[in-house]
């Protein structure tokens, strides 16, 4: 059998030129058919310069995609961590800044008695009485008494007596004046009773 000159023709795609062996038909009464280009590049494992740059390009914006995620968790995930160790603040209060309230009207100096048989209880109420501006210029006990009392000096305005029946009846469920005040230095005496 005579040596057959093999018939080829030229392919272009993508700036790509691409020879190819033109296939013919075992009768040879038709023209040759030239393969599918792409089956011919995947048997040559040619793979043709522009999806090679696509390629490239592809896995760089997936590169750089994963690389922006990274970093978007990472800082959603140490704002988290810093806002659940941040202490919450507190507020400091000291006695010191605390201002004593004072009274509408010149101090009251007040005469304070234990009748309660409690150790202790006139002790407290002075400085109960202290912390609403009043002088508490005597602590001491008396004979036991079922309630508390509260007396005032003549020398006492109506609204004075008035300011310190307020005080007392929130202080000591004291509402009303006991009696005039005698025989002592302070212009109003508290006798702690039992109740």
């Amino acid at each position: 059998m005579p040596a057959q000159k093999k018939k080829t023709t030229e392919l272009s795609q993508n700036d790509t030129t691409v020879v190819v062996p033109l296939v013919s038909k075992p009768d040879d009464t038709d023209p040759p058919v030239a393969p599918n280009l792409e089956s011919i590049l995947e048997e040559n494992d040619e793979v043709a310069p522009l999806e090679q740059k696509n390629t490239v390009l592809f896995s760089i914006g997936l590169v750089i995609t994963a690389i922006i995620i990274v970093i978007v968790m990472s800082v959603s995930l140490v704002y988290l961590r810093s806002s659940q160790t941040m202490p919450a603040k507190k507020e400091v209060v000291s006695a010191a800044m605390t201002p004593t309230p004072t009274p509408a009207f010149a101090p009251v100096t007040f005469a304070v008695l234990n009748a309660s048989g409690v150790t202790g209880a006139a002790g407290k109420a002075a400085q109960q009485l202290a912390s609403k501006g009043y002088v508490v210029v005597s602590v001491g006990n008396a004979k036991q008494s079922a309630t508390t009392k509260l007396y005032f000096s003549s020398s006492l305005s109506s609204q004075v007596q008035a300011q310190i029946l307020g005080d007392a009846a929130a202080l000591f469920s004291v509402a009303t004046n006991s009696g005039d005040l005698t025989g002592s230095t302070a212009a109003a005496e508290l006798i702690v009773g039992v109740k």
